[in-house]
């Protein structure tokens, strides 16, 4: 937007001090020799392509796409290069506590798990299941959806808590227990509800450890943006403008000019 403006102020300068050029130059012999070469003088200080290529070549000019290829890999790095070494920190400090909420909850998790599955190898006997399982008869069986898995994985340790049909297994459930009788809330076990209970901590534990990784890429996402805007500010600072009048002699002629000057 700023560069729009200033291509905009420079336009409605060239024409100004061509229409003071004019008017002065009318009045005097080859006026129109020297209007000419006024105008050309003027494209040749005034141009925004000349702005561009002096701030391209400062040698303090910052890549935006540099700094931004920086801060993506390591966020705050874009910030430090452009010099702007506190909002670099801070990225870095929020990389660093991102992973860290990363690599805590993913300990925590783990351990919950350990514990939970621990639990379940105590207090729920696949053999007893087994046997109850195996005294009913077929169209009983047929009423349940679910095959426990040869393995104990993840969906082994899921489905002995969750659902209903492995009621028996839990220790303290009679194994007498009809199909039907299985399905009554008042037929539970205090130990399957503890089991349940650790298998939600867990799963909290890992939720978190995925809230932080969540963070750590939206904080990349973030630092690779804001440098590139850091870079682009900081080269705005470079050069700067002003316009003021001068006098000069034209083929011995002395004239008051509106110029532009560029300063780097």
């Amino acid at each position: 937007m700023k560069k729009v403006i200033f291509v905009a102020v420079t336009l409605v300068f060239m024409f100004a001090q061509a229409e003071a050029q004019a008017q002065y130059l009318s009045a005097t012999p080859g006026s129109e020799m020297r209007l000419e070469m006024n105008m050309e003088m003027q494209q040749e200080t005034a141009s925004p392509d000349s702005y561009l290529i002096a701030l391209h070549s400062h040698p303090d000019y910052i890549l935006p796409k540099k700094a931004l290829l920086f801060s993506a890999l390591i966020p705050g790095a874009g910030e430090i290069y452009c010099g702007s070494y506190l909002k670099g920190l801070l990225f870095l400090g929020l990389e660093a506590g991102a992973w860290t909420m990363y690599a805590v909850f993913t300990n925590k998790g783990n351990d919950k798990e350990d514990e939970f599955k621990a639990y379940a190898n105590e207090y729920w006997d696949e053999d007893k299941w087994n046997a109850w399982f195996d005294n009913l008869t077929e169209e009983e069986q047929n009423v349940f959806s679910h095959s426990l898995p040869e393995t104990k994985t993840q969906q082994y340790y899921e489905m002995i808590g969750k659902y209903n049909q492995f009621l028996v297994g839990w220790e303290g459930v009679p194994i007498d227990l009809t199909s039907s009788e299985i399905q009554l809330p008042e037929n539970t076990s205090p130990l399957r509800e503890d089991y349940m209970d650790m298998r939600y901590d867990s799963n909290q534990m890992f939720k978190r450890a995925t809230t932080g990784a969540y963070l750590a890429m939206f904080n990349h996402l973030l630092s690779a943006i804001d440098a590139a805007w850091t870079a682009k500010r900081h080269n705005r600072g470079l050069i700067t403008t002003s316009l003021r009048f001068e006098n000069k002699n034209i083929n011995s002629q002395s004239a008051t000019f509106l110029t532009m000057q560029l300063n780097w």
